[in-house]
C-alpha cells in the first residue's frame, strides 16, 4: 500500500484510512530506493500492485514512484476508488497502468454511498470509470461483498457489461479494521459468493 490515507471513509476499511497521510509513510526516494533494492535482489520481478488508503492521495509523487518502476520493466496494476481520477491525471494514468482497478461497492448511489461513507462518492467512481475507458485504459471493476451489498452481485456484472470495462470481480469483507467495529461480515454473502464460483 502507498499510503493508508484516503479521501473517503468507507464504513469496512480494513486499513481505518485517515483522510492525511501518516508522517512515517516512505517518502519519495525511499520508495524509489526500494523498488531499485527489490528489482536488484528479484530480477524476475515485473509486476506492481499499488493499493492504499486511496493511491492518488498521493498523486504528487505516485506518477514518479509509477514511471520509475515501469523504467526497471515493472507492470503497475492500480487499486482506487476512482473519485480522484480526472481530466488532468487521466493520461499519466493510461500511460504509465496496466490496469486499472476501480472499486464500486453498490450498483447505485445509495447503496455505494453509504458504504464508502461519502455522499456523492458513486458519481465520482462511475465518471472516473467513464474517463478511463474513454481514454482506452484497461480497467476492472471489484466489489467487497458483505451483508449490505451481497443483493447487488449480479447487477455488477450487467453494468460491467454495460459500461464495456474488462473484468468484474469479487472480495470478501474481512473482519479487521472497520468491518470489525461496525460490525460487518461475511452473513449471507456466502450465497453470494458460492453463486459466483459457478459463474
Amino acid at each position: 500500500d502507498l499510503t493508508g490515507a484516503c479521501n473517503l471513509k468507507c464504513i469496512h476499511c480494513r486499513a481505518r484510512a485517515i483522510n492525511k497521510p501518516n508522517p512515517k509513510e516512505l517518502k519519495t526516494g525511499e520508495i524509489i530506493k526500494l523498488l531499485d533494492f527489490c528489482k536488484k535482489e528479484f530480477s524476475n520481478w515485473d509486476s506492481l500492485f499499488i493499493g492504499g488508503g486511496e493511491p492518488l492521495v498521493r498523486e504528487k509523487d505516485l506518477f514518479d514512484v509509477l514511471e520509475h518502476a515501469n523504467n526497471l520493466g515493472i507492470k503497475c496494476y492500480l487499486n482506487t476508488n476512482g473519485t480522484l481520477i480526472n481530466k488532468q491525471n487521466i493520461s499519466k494514468i493510461r500511460k504509465l497502468v496496466e490496469v486499472t482497478q476501480v472499486s464500486l461497492d453498490g450498483v447505485n448511489q445509495k447503496t455505494h454511498d453509504f458504504i464508502r461513507g461519502v455522499e456523492g462518492a458513486f458519481n465520482r467512481a462511475i465518471r472516473g470509470i467513464d474517463l478511463l475507458l474513454k481514454s482506452k485504459a484497461r480497467v476492472y471493476i471489484r466489489m467487497t461483498i458483505s451483508n449490505l451489498n451481497y443483493l447487488e452481485a449480479f447487477d455488477l456484472l450487467d453494468l460491467a457489461l454495460k459500461k464495456g470495462v474488462e473484468a468484474a470481480s469479487y472480495y470478501r469483507t474481512l473482519p479487521v479494521g472497520r468491518a470489525k467495529k461496525n460490525n460487518i461480515f461475511i452473513d449471507k454473502t456466502i450465497e453470494a459468493l458460492d453463486w459466483y464460483r459457478d459463474v
